[in-house]
Parts: structure tokens; sequence; C-alpha cells
């Protein structure tokens, strides 16, 4: 057999009658409605102290998810940096090489690969690269 009880949240209740403690629990939204209820019923402290370690919880969880997501997008950050660079230095070589190839300097080119400071050496002569 099942009971079920309907409680109107809206109801108005006389002074301390547990019931309206209860039901003022249930409409509370904000920590001053819930320091509004006074109550002697241990039940109800009981609720108000849960709500108030959910509410810390929601917080703490709301601190936890923006730091997720700043680290996320500080990693998307990193990977388009990267990959941004990357596609920069292969753009860098490709000039260079066709430049060298422009230039009949097919063993300088050969050289290049071979040796990163020579390779910086010709970007710098052929003003690739800034720096």
């Amino acid at each position: 057999m099942l009971e079920l009880h309907i409680i109107e949240l809206r109801k108005a209740f006389s002074p301390g009658d547990s019931l309206a403690e209860w039901v003022q629990l249930f409409n509370a939204t904000t920590e001053e409605d819930l320091e509004m209820i006074k109550t002697s019923d241990a039940g109800v402290k009981a609720g108000i102290k849960a709500l108030r370690e959910m509410s810390l919880g929601k917080q703490i969880r709301m601190e936890i998810e923006a730091r997720e997501k700043a680290r996320r997008d500080r990693v998307a950050e990193l990977e388009y940096a990267w990959d941004e660079g990357m596609e920069q230095g292969q753009n860098l070589i490709n000039e260079l090489n066709v430049r060298l190839l422009q230039d009949g300097r097919t063993e300088d080119l050969k050289r290049s690969t071979e040796d990163p400071q020579f390779q910086k050496q010709l970007l710098k002569e052929y003003g690739l690269g800034g720096k």
C-alpha cells in the first residue's frame, strides 16, 4: 500500500508549526532565507546545515570547473601556437629551399638540411625569419 501526502508550499502555516519550518526551508533561495528560519526542530536544523554544505559544494565545484576550463583553454592556445609556429617554420624553410634552387646553390641546400647553424645563416642571408 502506498500513502501519498501533498504539501502546498505556498500555503500559510501557523507560527511554530514544524511543517511551516520545512516549507520555509524548501522555499529558501538565499542565505538570508535560511537565517530567517528560527527553529528548535533538529531535523530542520540538519536540513539547513545540509543545504549550506551543498551550496558550499556548488561554489567549490564551480571554482574547480572554472580552473579546469582555464587549463583546457590554455592547452588549446598552446596547441594552436605550436601548429602556427610549425606552419610558419615550414613555410620559411620551403622559401629558403626555393631561393637556393633558383640561385643554383644545391650544395648549400644539401648542407642546410644537415647543419642547423648553416641553415640559420642562410635564412639571415636571404632575409627570412626576422632574426
